[in-house]
């Protein structure tokens, strides 16, 4: 990476240019790199890191003043904004498979939110899941995880997306862009602080 006082006769630069270099800025400072292509943007784990990158950056929201504040001190060590110590504590607590937290650190703890039924239903290109719970009580989000393999074991690697849990009955995620196949998906819910639930019975259905 090269820094850059005054890129393509300018004083500031950003974008992509002819799918060869690219020019930002971090920390106030210019700079231009190689645009790079990833050879496999769609891998198992990048699809499971967006998904809880996906609920982290909209669910930052969900945080009260308090809890905003339990980031503080782990943003000044590393001299960062506290939103970016939430997102990088919490995916790095995903890498090792475990769910997020509102808070800093993640105590694990309060009551989850028991599944009653659940179901999945196909049809052209889509999966639509819908559940019924018994409550919601501290659950904050609900982890998805599908495979075309029945009885398979949930994983970081299977994850597919990551989901508030806002309702305690109806459909709470449509699984999209599917080519004909039977699918199967098992779930997982956390609560606010981070503890995760044991993974849910299967549910299968099959595309069209």
């Amino acid at each position: 990476m090269v820094r850059i006082k005054g890129p393509m006769q300018s004083t500031a630069a950003s974008g992509t240019i002819a799918d060869a270099a690219v020019f930002s800025s971090w920390k106030g400072r210019d700079y231009a790199r190689r645009h790079i292509t990833p050879t496999n943007p769609r891998s198992p784990m990048q699809v499971s890191t967006r998904a809880m990158m996906s609920f982290l950056v909209t669910r930052f929201s969900d945080l009260s003043i308090p809890e905003k504040a339990t980031w503080q001190a782990l943003a000044a060590k590393d001299l960062i904004p506290t939103y970016n110590a939430y997102l990088a504590a919490n995916l790095e607590r995903w890498r090792q498979f475990l769910a997020p937290s509102q808070a800093y650190p993640a105590a694990e703890n309060g009551v989850l939110g028991d599944i009653d039924y659940w179901q999945a239903t196909g049809g052209p290109a889509h999966v639509d899941l819908a559940a019924d719970w018994y409550g919601i009580e501290n659950n904050w989000g609900i982890i998805i995880f599908r495979s075309t393999s029945t009885g398979f074991t949930p994983s970081r690697s299977n994850a597919i997306a990551v989901v508030p849990h806002l309702l305690t009955s109806g459909t709470f995620y449509s699984d999209t862009g599917l080519p004909p196949a039977t699918y199967y998906y098992k779930l997982r819910n956390f609560t606010t602080t981070g503890k995760l639930s044991t993974p849910s019975g299967q549910a299968s259905a099959t595309v069209t």
